[in-house]
């Protein structure tokens, strides 16, 4: 029976997927996706069939139907792509908010998509207020599963999906699962060392003055310099490291400000940096800044 009504949603036969419908027919069933070559990839749902096949809008209340007699909408075939992430790619509103309502999860890793296929901004939006924050898969073929969709709003340029997933209560903070970089790391480091993600940034938005304008952005945010990754070095030793003078003093005043506070910081740091002919009166008039401020 499920191969039956697979074949009829896949020729488009909606009377005969209708009737189909009205038998027991177990929608959660994985079959073979028809066609010339058949490979275990092509292992789906009926439902999941139904969204890539169907494109007109009245067709959607045959997914409906479907939905309701209990198709899951949250199957994923061995890529780990379901109903949500085809819903996202055809930038089907009525379809992400029909799948919404049925309870399908929406992926962290649907921003890929996004980026792939140059979704518009609205449907992008959808993706930052209704990301699953709560759990992430293990693994992912797209190799991000080191990623939050914090960092991935940071890498994919999107401030405005940053400022979204904060007021969703997600730490800015918050550290990449392996190296536990935060978003200051992620920019000291010049965007390397992460995912295949990088290689979808324009070279335009690669520049030293678009990268400042991000570590401003993060700054003025609150993000918190002193948060050492899993090597124990913040976003300064980085930024030392790589001789990025420019980066070094950004990052260098809320430093010396919490070490002012009370906060722990690398005292050796700073006094290799103090000690470079580059910045050494830089941090001087800095420390001198502070001190009077805190008078």
């Amino acid at each position: 029976m499920e191969d039956y009504l697979m074949k009829a949603v896949f020729d488009k036969n909606h009377q005969e997927t209708l009737e189909l419908l009205k038998e027991d027919v177990d929608l959660n069933h994985i079959v073979k996706f028809i066609g010339k070559h058949r490979t275990n990839k092509d292992l789906v749902s009926i439902l999941h069939l139904a969204v890539c096949v169907f494109k007109e809008k009245e067709e959607v209340h045959i997914i409906e139907k479907m939905l309701k007699k209990k198709a899951n909408p949250n199957l994923l075939n061995i890529f780990h792509i379901g109903p949500m992430h085809v819903a996202f790619q055809k930038q089907d509103e009525s379809l992400i908010n029909l799948l919404l309502k049925y309870g399908a999860v929406v992926d962290p890793f649907i921003i890929d998509l996004c980026i792939k296929h140059e979704v518009s901004e609205q449907i992008r939006m959808y993706y930052y207020y209704f990301v699953d924050l709560a759990t992430q898969p293990e693994s992912h073929s797209s190799g991000f599963f080191d990623l939050h969709p914090l960092h991935m709003a940071l890498l994919s340029k999107d401030l405005y999906g940053v400022d979204l997933l904060i007021s969703r209560g997600v730490s800015i903070n918050i550290a990449t699962r392996t190296r536990r970089w935060t978003l200051l790391h992620i920019v000291a480091n010049r965007y390397e060392g992460t995912t295949a993600l990088i290689t979808r940034i324009d070279e335009e938005d690669k520049t030293e003055a678009k990268r400042f304008e991000v570590l401003r952005c993060l700054l003025a945010k609150g993000c918190d310099v002193t948060i050492p990754a899993l090597d124990g070095k913040t976003a300064l030793h980085y930024a030392w490291e790589r001789r990025d003078f420019d980066c070094c003093k950004m990052l260098l005043e809320p430093y010396v400000a919490a070490m002012q506070r009370g906060v722990y910081v690398d005292r050796n740091l700073l006094d290799q940096i103090t000690a470079s002919h580059e910045l050494h009166t830089f941090v001087g008039g800095l420390m001198h800044t502070i001190r009077y401020a805190n008078r």
